[in-house]
């Protein structure tokens, strides 16, 4: 994997695109010595895609919440899932 620095790809777009597309080879992009980014093939990222499920971040939130629900549902009784999460969302 090669890396470079965030100013690099802004000049060189263009190269590390080609690059990463014919050699599939990933591109670590950093600011300073902090990574930010990873450029990766369209397969590699379709394939990450099918890993996950395709699942955005609040579905799989939600998921985790059902199943954790069902787990208490013995011990806890009452409990609205939807009015704990709003009240823990604005008393932010």
């Amino acid at each position: 994997m090669q890396k470079i620095s965030a100013l690099t790809m802004r000049k060189q777009f263009g190269k590390y695109l080609d690059l990463v597309a014919d050699g599939k080879d990933p591109v670590l992009i950093s600011r300073g010595e902090r990574p930010m980014a990873v450029l990766i093939p369209a397969e590699e990222y379709a394939e990450y895609e099918r890993a996950v499920g395709g699942l955005d971040v609040r579905r799989r939130a939600a998921e985790r919440m059902d199943r954790l629900r069902e787990r208490l549902a013995g011990r806890v009784k009452n409990v609205d899932v939807v009015s704990l999460v709003r009240r823990t969302r604005d008393s932010r």
